[in-house]
C-alpha cells in the first residue's frame, strides 16, 4: 500500500482529525490571547498582589509538562470527582 492509497482510503478520518485540530487551535489561541493579556495587565498594574500570584502560577504551570496535566485532568481528576468530561474540553483547558 502506498501513501496515496492510505490517504484515499482514510481521507475522511484525516479530514475529521484536521477539523478537531483546527477547532482546538482556535479555542486555545483565543483563550490564550484574552487570558494572557488580562493577566498581564492585572499583573502590571498591581505587582505586589496579583503580580506575585500570576508569576507563581506561571512558574508552577511551566514546570509541569502539558502531557502530565492532560493525564491528570482526564483520568484521576475525573475518577475522583465521579464525572466524565469530553476530551475536547479537557484538551482545551490544558
Amino acid at each position: 500500500m502506498s501513501v496515496f492509497d492510505i490517504l484515499l482510503t482514510y481521507h475522511i478520518a484525516f479530514l475529521q482529525g484536521l477539523r478537531v485540530t483546527l477547532m482546538l487551535c482556535a479555542v486555545i489561541w483565543t483563550a490564550g490571547l484574552v487570558l494572557g493579556t488580562a493577566l498581564g495587565v492585572v499583573g502590571a498594574h498591581s505587582p505586589k498582589s496579583w503580580g506575585r500570584f500570576t508569576r507563581g502560577a506561571s512558574f508552577a504551570f511551566s514546570a509541569i509538562p502539558t502531557l502530565v496535566i492532560l493525564f491528570w485532568l482526564h483520568y484521576p481528576a475525573q475518577a475522583a470527582l465521579g464525572i466524565v468530561i469530553d476530551p475536547f474540553y479537557t484538551a482545551s483547558l490544558t
